[in-house]
């Protein structure tokens, strides 16, 4: 899930010679930006994040804009170090801990 969002942002930008995704209309757009204000107020619910690839492209494209490709590196970098979690909770928490730990 994390590496297929991040390969396709990843794509705008470096393979269509810097097509930035967090300035195109489909992620910028005020509607959107409501929507994922509206989602974080009523709980940031998970199953509603997973059956909706824009909140998904959203986080991931704001980190990249925000910290760059590189913590995208690190963050990948450091899966080699660590056990891979069984669980989809599991692995969503280790995601977070490790950008969290490597943005900064």
């Amino acid at each position: 899930m994390h590496f297929t969002r991040y390969t396709v942002l990843f794509s705008f930008d470096q393979v269509l010679l810097g097509y930035k995704p967090w300035d195109h209309p489909w992620i910028s757009t005020s509607n959107r930006k409501e929507k994922i204000k509206k989602y974080l107020s009523s709980g940031a619910n998970f199953q509603e994040w997973q059956n909706d690839p824009h909140l998904g492209l959203h986080v991931y494209a704001w980190l990249a804009k925000y910290f760059n490709w590189e913590v995208y590196r690190r963050v990948f970098n450091s899966y080699k170090n660590i056990q891979s979690p069984e669980n989809t909770e599991d692995r969503i928490s280790t995601w977070i801990i490790q950008v969290n730990g490597l943005a900064f």
